[in-house]
């Protein structure tokens, strides 16, 4: 499928790169495979209009995920947040007993399965952590 493409929509960086002064006026289909499951996926023309042009995305950001690893990751990312918003509501002698904190360890390592930097301090702090308290 091929969409047409409105530059003028893009956001200033992407303005600025120079794929903006190119011959390039549409949008086209770009397959690829999922870095977490493999699976065989297409960022769609609409999808790019749609990002490039409404969500103000940078016009070379490409789809590394196909939508269910993409939900999954969004989940995890969600749980990753509310259990760094229990550690901070945790006194300092309740953390040593906190029942999430293995789980949050288990999150922020699962991160790295879907192609993205996990917070590599926060994992040392919590093997620490539990470390001391196993």
């Amino acid at each position: 499928m091929i969409v047409p493409a409105d530059k003028s929509k893009w956001s200033e960086s992407s303005r600025n790169s120079y794929l903006y002064d190119s011959h390039i006026d549409h949008y086209a289909d770009i397959p690829y495979n999922c870095y977490k499951c493999g699976d065989l996926s297409v960022f769609t023309a609409l999808e790019q209009k749609e990002a490039f042009e409404v969500r103000k995305c940078y016009v070379w950001q490409r789809r590394t995920l196909c939508s269910s690893c993409y939900k999954e990751l969004k989940k995890l990312k969600a749980a990753i947040k509310d259990y760094e918003k229990m550690w901070a509501s945790e006194d300092e002698s309740s953390k040593s007993s906190a029942p999430f904190v293995g789980e949050w360890l288990s999150a922020l390592k699962q991160v790295h399965s879907f192609g993205k930097h996990p917070n590599g301090a926060m994992i040392t702090h919590l093997e620490k952590h539990l470390g001391k308290n196993a």
